[in-house]
């Protein structure tokens, strides 16, 4: 499932995909692990929970989940043969803060 988005114009959003496998226990540390396939059609209209950091300003401790491994894929159109460009997007925060939470 997917986000209907307009304002500047109209475009899809599928957010909170996972990418790899959950980082936790004994892959904690690991390089990343494939993600395991779901049943039936994946609800992405939420965004997947941010990683447990310190805000780079304050210094306080942001609470997380070690389960963060989530994108979050906006499109134009649906339709598979319209070839468009991709942009891959890296939050700031020097890869000690951030996330791809937008809101």
């Amino acid at each position: 499932m997917l986000d209907l988005c307009t304002g500047d114009g109209q475009y899809y959003s599928f957010k909170g995909v996972p990418y790899a496998a959950p980082p936790v226990g004994k892959l904690r540390f690991k390089a990343p692990q494939p993600v395991s396939s779901w049943e039936g059609v994946r609800k992405a209209t939420q965004h997947g929970p941010i990683c447990p950091q310190h805000d780079i300003i304050t210094l306080q401790f942001i609470p997380g989940n070690e389960d963060c491994l989530y994108l979050n894929v906006y499109t134009k159109t649906l339709k598979p043969e319209s070839y468009l460009p991709v942009m891959f997007f890296i939050h700031g925060g020097g890869y000690k803060s951030g996330s791809g939470n937008v809101e």
